[in-house]
C-alpha cells in the first residue's frame, strides 16, 4: 500500500512516528533511516555517478579502459585496432570518456595519446573485471 498520507506507525523502538506510509511493514529503524539519509551524496555527485555508470555500460568503453589500464597510454589508432573498429568509432568513445573526466590526452607531434585520468579509474576497472572473472 503506497499513499502520500502521513500515517502513525510503530517503530522497532516502540516509539510511534508519523511518516508517509511507504510499505506494508508497519515499522522501521528511525535512526538507521536518519543516518542513511544524512549520508546521501548531493544531487550533483549522484548525477555524475549515474553518468559514469551509464557511460561504462558500453563494451567498447570498457575495453578502452582495460587497454589503457594495461598499457598506460595509447593513441586512437592502437585503440581502434584493440576494439576492431574504425578510428572514428574509437574517437567517439574516447571523447565520451574524456568528457566525464575519466581520460586525459596529450599531443606528441601529430599523435594524440590517451591515458586514464586518475588511479581510481584504473582501480575501478581492475576491481570490477576481476570480480566478474572470479564469479
Amino acid at each position: 500500500m503506497h499513499t502520500n498520507d502521513l500515517t502513525p506507525v510503530q517503530t522497532r523502538s516502540s516509539t510511534p512516528a508519523t511518516v508517509p506510509e511507504l510499505c506494508d511493514v508497519p515499522c522501521f529503524e528511525e535512526e538507521i533511516v536518519r543516518r542513511v539519509r544524512s549520508s546521501i551524496p548531493d544531487e550533483a555527485a549522484l548525477e555524475r555517478t549515474r553518468k559514469i555508470f551509464a557511460l561504462l555500460a558500453d563494451r567498447n568503453r570498457l575495453l578502452i579502459l582495460h587497454a589503457l589500464r594495461t598499457e598506460g597510454e595509447l593513441c586512437v589508432c592502437d585503440l581502434a585496432h584493440v576494439l576492431s573498429t574504425s578510428v572514428s568509432t574509437a574517437s567517439h568513445h574516447l571523447r565520451k570518456l574524456r568528457e566525464l573526466g575519466l581520460l586525459v590526452s596529450r599531443q606528441e607531434g601529430k599523435l594524440v595519446l590517451y591515458s586514464l585520468s586518475s588511479p581510481w579509474a584504473a582501480d575501478m576497472t581492475r576491481q570490477v573485471l576481476e570480480e566478474v572473472e572470479d564469479a
